[in-house]
């Protein structure tokens, strides 16, 4: 996949893949605080987003090869923009096969084949919710620290030059 693709999709997934998780979790019995989430700095609209898609997520009951399978076609998705033909084919035709796969793990485990359209409504709803969120995530992605020790300066030793964690950068491209 070509670097904007790869971009791309760390960018999206970085929003909707901790949603799966946080449903899993609580699934397990694991809840979260929507208080901790309120000193965030997020706004209460997205934190209320959040929390909705978390439950959606619960009311689905996936079982845990269930839920991997929908964190995958997540990961997968090529309709989030991705410009380069040959990417865009690659990412279809892996989702495709991801679909298909939950599609037999669901007809082996005899459930209906609404199960099958709650997650890919499921998925939507991630999708949007990514779509819409995204400006405000993206404060939080393609942060550059501003403020910077004294101590991480002298041990660094770039006194005087800015550091920066490089945001997007620094989670897609590999370093030397």
């Amino acid at each position: 996949l070509q670097e904007d693709t790869k971009k791309d999709i760390v960018k999206y997934v970085t929003m909707e893949i901790p949603l799966i998780r946080a449903g899993s979790r609580f699934l397990c019995g694991i809840k979260t605080q929507e208080d901790q989430f309120n000193k965030t700095g997020l706004s209460p609209k997205l934190i209320g987003q959040m929390f909705e898609l978390v439950g959606g997520f619960c009311k689905m009951r996936p079982d845990s090869y269930e839920t991997c399978l929908i964190a995958a076609l997540c990961a997968t998705s090529p309709d989030r923009g991705i410009r380069n033909a040959t990417d865009y084919k690659i990412l279809s035709n892996i989702q495709e096969t991801i679909l298909e796969i939950l599609r037999i793990k669901l007809k082996i485990d005899r459930k209906p084949m609404r199960v099958l359209a709650s997650h890919i409504a499921y998925l939507q709803s991630l999708r949007s919710y990514s779509y819409t969120a995204e400006n405000e995530w993206f404060k939080f992605i393609s942060h550059k620290k501003k403020i910077i020790s004294i101590q991480e300066l002298q041990s660094d030793g770039n006194v005087g030059e800015e550091q920066s964690r490089g945001g997007i950068e620094y989670l897609v491209c590999s370093h030397s």
